[in-house]
């Protein structure tokens, strides 16, 4: 089917094949005997990942006598990505005893492999050898790291990781964020934001708004809440479809637990949070979405009505 190498280039740099598609190609390369040339090997390898084949992949691994640091990747990428996390953490040993050694790809990709099975031996293992292999820490790696101790419950470790980078880039940042936010830490997780944001060379960005919001379901953390929300619809990034959800949510969830206390606190304090009106539109949009009927009502009537606000009761 794919006689004409370009034509064979084409559908191998598409993101992704069919199972029958990429046997086709696999078929064109064995008989344009590409099959061995780790290039070609990498590309198919991956697609019959993406297939959920790890049969094929293997015997298209063993099959390649000439590895790169590439198709070792995407094969302890396809183990990792089914969760067979012990069989990624036996190729990586095996990968250590051959001339081609693991990258800041590899070990980003076990990290999060270790992560995802929480095995905090095996991520103290990976970590220790991304140290030995002298590759130093890079965003991926280190977001990976944070990202992993964090979800572990060890957020000191994951900022004593952070603390190495000099010039953290946004990734990183929104990585420990998260992280604190994640294991509850709220006040050190704003401190960060803060932090952040004084700092000048990052600017929060959606990812930043969601790790902090998500985290923050106490009702003792209603103002900061607001706080933060009132900074999301001044910085614009209300209208973000990703930022917006974990709005709605967190507020969903904390109306479910604190209904009738969230009003009270509101109406003492509505004077302070600014953007008061956007607020209290999303509000009482969220408490309509709820049920809240009998709150629900005595907040409109209290409020400037406007046409949203009628578009919302109607």
């Amino acid at each position: 089917m794919f006689n004409q190498i370009p034509s064979l280039l084409q559908e191998l740099a598409k993101s992704h094949q069919t199972l029958s598609i990429t046997k086709q190609l696999h078929a064109s390369i064995t008989r344009a005997h590409l099959a061995h040339d780790s290039f070609y090997a990498t590309k198919i390898l991956r697609f019959y990942a993406l297939n959920n084949d790890l049969r094929s992949a293997c015997n298209l691994f063993d099959k390649t006598p000439q590895r790169s640091v590439f198709l070792w990747n995407s094969f302890i990428r396809a183990f990792a990505r089914a969760h067979k996390f012990n069989e990624a953490l036996l190729l990586y040993t095996k990968m250590l005893g051959t001339p081609i050694k693991p990258d800041n790809f590899t070990y980003a990709c076990l990290i999060r492999a270790c992560h995802e099975n929480f095995d905090l031996d095996g991520l103290r293992l990976v970590h220790g050898g991304l140290i030995v292999s002298g590759l130093g820490l890079d965003s991926v790696s280190c977001s990976a790291l944070v990202t992993a101790y964090s979800k572990m419950g060890l957020v000191s470790e994951a900022r004593q990781v952070f603390s190495r980078i000099s010039e953290p880039d946004l990734v990183l940042w929104n990585s420990l964020i998260s992280g604190y936010v994640y294991c509850e830490f709220w006040a050190e997780g704003l401190r960060l934001f803060n932090g952040m944001r004084e700092n000048g060379k990052q600017q929060p960005d959606g990812y930043t708004f969601v790790g902090i919001i998500s985290g923050l379901m106490d009702f003792s953390l209603l103002g900061v809440g607001l706080g933060i929300h009132g900074l999301c619809l001044k910085s614009g990034f209300d209208c973000n479809a990703y930022v917006g959800s974990a709005l709605d949510i967190r507020s969903l969830e904390i109306i479910r637990r604190h209904c009738c206390s969230i009003g009270i606190y509101l109406w003492k304090v509505r004077r302070q949070i600014p953007f008061w009106l956007p607020v209290y539109w999303r509000l009482l949009a969220i408490w309509q979405m709820v049920g809240v009927v009998q709150r629900f009502m005595v907040m409109f009537f209290d409020m400037d009505l406007n046409l949203i606000s009628w578009f919302l009761l109607l």
